[in-house]
């Protein structure tokens, strides 16, 4: 078993965190929430667990959605990042059903 803090030494660290920072959507909805999700969990690792608050997360998601989807979510005020998640997913939905 490999330590987790031997296997994301601090340069590796910094980079996962950096690039949890910058996730913004390029793809589809659901790739870019498996995306964050996926550098969520490795930045709590490498920052050793610290404890953030949801509205912490939430912002993170946020800052990376288009302007379309960001607005439409900040607009009902989310409290968790599970209903900020389908609050996104409903607006992309709603889009889609305007541009077809």
């Amino acid at each position: 078993m490999i330590d987790v803090s031997t296997r994301f030494n601090d340069e590796i660290g910094t980079k996962v965190v950096e690039d949890f920072k910058k996730l913004h959507k390029m793809g589809s909805l659901d790739d870019y929430f498996d995306k964050f999700e996926e550098l969520k969990a490795i930045a709590l690792l490498v920052m050793r667990n610290l404890l953030f608050p949801d509205d912490y997360f939430i912002d993170c998601l946020l800052g990376g959605l288009k302007s379309h989807l960001k607005s439409f979510v900040k607009a009902f005020h989310p409290i968790t990042l599970f209903t900020a998640i389908e609050y996104a997913r409903c607006q992309e939905e709603t889009v889609e059903a305007i541009r077809t």
